[in-house]
């Protein structure tokens, strides 16, 4: 008896002082090589974008099609994934995707830590939309944990006048790892 209830103090002390897992994209932690980042991707499904590329790819993601991942890495380690959703020259159809997007990451993460929502109210055109979000006004939100960052937001391509809804995973240990070369 004494035996089970020292492995059951044990199970808890190891449970309650392990370091938190970083940061998940689609189950895959963020971390670890670019390259095995990507093996892990490709057993998901995710295409290439670009042949012998461990950084640009094609996958369904979430209930949307062809969308376009991104993995980014500091000194050889994975510190951030992004994923573009939707690409849209409708603010409609963007807005709706974010709040969906957005409903969902708050059911798993909870209430964003930080949200830019406001710049709805002072413009009332497609147009102006995207030229606020071109011009510097952010419009998004982010939910901090211990284990990584996640930021969900809608952007703007200048270059195709269409915007985008984008989620970003975000893995704070390596990604901090950037400031030793300032």
């Amino acid at each position: 008896m004494k035996r089970i209830f020292q492995l059951i103090i044990f199970s808890l002390f190891v449970g309650i002082s392990a370091p938190a897992q970083t940061i998940k994209f689609m189950g895959i932690p963020v971390d670890g090589t670019p390259a095995s980042f990507a093996q892990k991707l490709i057993a998901k499904g995710a295409k290439r974008a670009t042949p012998n590329n461990n950084g640009d790819f094609i996958m369904d993601f979430a209930g949307y099609s062809n969308c376009e991942v991104y993995v980014f890495a500091v000194h050889n380690k994975v510190a951030h994934v992004g994923v573009n959703i939707l690409e849209a020259d409708n603010w409609n159809k963007l807005y709706t995707t974010y709040r969906i997007f957005k409903n969902r990451l708050t059911k798993k993460y909870g209430q964003p830590d930080y949200e830019l929502e406001n710049m709805l109210e002072s413009t009332s055109s497609d147009y102006e939309k995207f030229d606020a979000i071109q011009n510097g006004k952010s419009f998004g939100c982010q939910f901090n944990k211990e284990n990584g960052t996640v930021k969900l937001m809608i952007g703007y391509f200048s270059h195709s006048y269409k915007g985008y809804v984008a989620i970003s995973y975000v893995n704070p240990k390596n990604d901090a790892a950037s400031d030793d070369d300032l």
